[in-house]
């Protein structure tokens, strides 16, 4: 038997028996959720009826995978590391959720909601992505539009808009890490946008 045929045989028996594999290991997808906490009601009770609209949000964040930015121009998305829902779609929960807290409002509602809301929150998911260029700190980064719109009359009117933008340091780039900072920081851009409409409602 020569040489080749030897080598070809060894290779079938390899790939017929139990303990060889060509196959290789990766590792499992792993999912995240990033959500505002309030640590306090607001307290008090509106008395309109506000519509959360659902986010919308810059085509290069809208996939679920966590976005890091790398250079000056450069962006990476981590397959294996994802948001357990769209970035948009967690946001606005986190928005609508804060609202209901806030004592703003008598109804905080969602689209689906047949109840009429006189005013309308919408805005836009700018950026939500970690900073990881070389040499800096990592930075956990949210960057938002929100608008407030009275809807009470035949034409909607926007009574105010506003960008929120944090970059909260971490101590790391594990994602877990990134997950806090990215807590902290929309809890900061709420707390500030609450203490907005407080001034916006009375336009």
């Amino acid at each position: 038997m020569n040489k080749k045929l030897r080598l070809l045989l060894g290779l079938v028996v390899c790939l017929v028996s139990a303990g060889c594999s060509l196959s290789k290991a990766y590792p499992a997808k792993r999912h995240y959720y990033v959500a505002a906490s309030r640590s306090l009601s607001g307290g008090g009770q509106g008395t309109e009826i506000v519509r959360v609209q659902p986010l919308a949000i810059a085509a290069a964040f809208k996939a679920k995978g966590l976005v890091s930015r790398v250079g000056e121009n450069e962006y990476v998305s981590d397959y294996y590391s994802e948001f357990f829902t769209a970035p948009n779609e967690m946001i606005t929960d986190s928005v609508s959720a804060w609202l209901r807290e806030s004592g703003l409002f008598r109804e905080v509602i969602g689209r689906s909601s047949t109840l009429t809301a006189s005013r309308v929150i919408e805005g836009t998911v700018d950026g939500i992505y970690a900073d990881v260029r070389s040499g800096a700190r990592p930075l956990a980064v949210i960057s938002l539009q929100l608008r407030y719109i009275n809807d009470s009359g035949g034409q909607p009117e926007v009574v105010a808009a506003k960008n929120y933008t944090r970059e909260v340091p971490v101590t790391s780039a594990d994602v877990a890490t990134l997950v806090d900072g990215w807590n902290g920081a929309l809890d900061s851009i709420l707390t500030e946008f609450e203490q907005d409409l407080g001034i916006w409602m009375d336009r």
